[in-house]
């Protein structure tokens, strides 16, 4: 599955052609999905929710530093090391730190409108 979505996100080359920046922002893009799905799976999960997701609750998560698992920082660190690799300057920093705020807030949107109750289909009126 992670090879097939690493694959799916750059698709984008195979239209618009190579290069090694666009390769890079697809790279951090990758990352930043794999954090952000990963973190939103125990979100969205009935069994979890934000009051599990935390140290102790996730077994497959021995590190934690801070609210998160030490994982979810690598996967930030290695987005914004891809994304600055072509050309480290201020205005890539800021586009990243954009990138991130809106994965942050389409994630808080669709964690505030979803089903609070997971209902079985068949128990449902």
């Amino acid at each position: 599955l992670v090879l097939f979505i690493f694959l799916a996100v750059h698709l984008p080359l195979f239209y618009g052609g190579w290069s090694f920046a666009r390769h890079a922002e697809l790279v951090a893009f990758f990352f930043l999905l794999t954090v952000f799905w990963d973190f939103q799976w125990f979100l969205q999960n009935p069994h979890f929710g934000w009051a599990r997701f935390r140290a102790g609750q996730i077994w497959w998560f021995p590190q934690w530093w801070g609210p998160f698992p030490a994982p979810y920082y690598f996967g930030l660190a290695a987005s914004l090391v891809a994304w600055m690799a072509p050309a480290p300057v201020a205005l890539r920093a800021g586009q990243w730190a954009l990138l991130v705020a809106e994965f942050a807030l389409l994630t808080a949107f669709a964690t505030l409108f979803r089903s609070r109750k997971c209902v079985p289909p068949q128990d449902r009126v």
